[in-house]
């Protein structure tokens, strides 16, 4: 049996829900709620449940320390448990990626993520996997604390659950064979991606069409 370690990070409390710091928070109460899961119980200082998808074994952490003492709750949980930090996988909200992309990466430095921060110093290892959600980018008007602390606007918040359901895709396939080919999957439907897919197919059929229309004029040209 493999085991796998969810965290979500946020802050607790009603003035911090929908909230583009709780993006972390959000993405894993859907997931809770795709395996009939509520967060009720605490453990490990968070909100904690799990559930099992054939030999694969989940642990859902949602800590309710704050988000700059996140790493003392993935600390606890992973000490418990007995697991290494490569079997963790942090899903948090990122300012610097644009709202709607998805971005996984198997280890590297916390950036300026104050919870990352915090669980790079307690698990004492940059060596594990995260999920960054985008919030970005942050509007003019916005500091940084003012950004990330504000509430995430409606429009924006129906597209939530469409963002949930990759990163439940994305989770069924870890640890798997197929496991890079998912994060493939996963980064080839942000809307970054698209986005430039998009501009790349149209600069391709203006180069077809201007070529056509050469073509054509050469044999209207010969023709003569």
């Amino acid at each position: 049996m493999t085991e796998h370690l969810i965290v979500g990070l946020g802050n607790v409390g009603r003035e911090y829900e929908l909230t583009w710091h709780n993006l972390g928070f959000i993405m894993l109460d859907s997931l809770a709620e795709e395996y009939k899961l509520s967060f009720s119980t605490i453990k490990f200082k968070g909100y904690f449940q799990k559930f099992r998808l054939g030999d694969e074994q989940f642990y859902l952490l949602k800590p309710v320390t704050y988000m700059n003492n996140s790493g003392e709750a993935v600390k606890a949980c992973l000490d418990y448990f007995k697991l290494e930090p490569e079997q963790l996988l942090v899903l948090y909200d990122d300012f610097e990626l644009p709202f709607g992309d998805l971005r996984y990466r198997d280890k590297g430095g916390a950036g300026t993520h104050n919870g990352m921060k915090s669980i790079v110093q307690h698990v004492k290892s940059t060596n594990f996997p995260r999920l960054r959600i985008g919030a970005g980018p942050i509007p003019e008007q916005y500091s940084i604390v003012d950004f990330v602390l504000s509430k995430i606007p409606s429009q924006k918040q129906q597209a939530l659950p469409a963002l949930a359901k990759r990163i439940q895709t994305f989770v069924q396939a870890m640890g798997k064979s197929n496991a890079k080919q998912a994060v493939n999957v996963l980064h080839s439907q942000n809307a970054s991606t698209l986005a430039k897919l998009a501009e790349r197919q149209a600069k391709l059929q203006a180069k077809a069409t201007k070529q056509q229309i050469e073509a054509s004029i050469q044999q209207t040209e010969e023709a003569k």
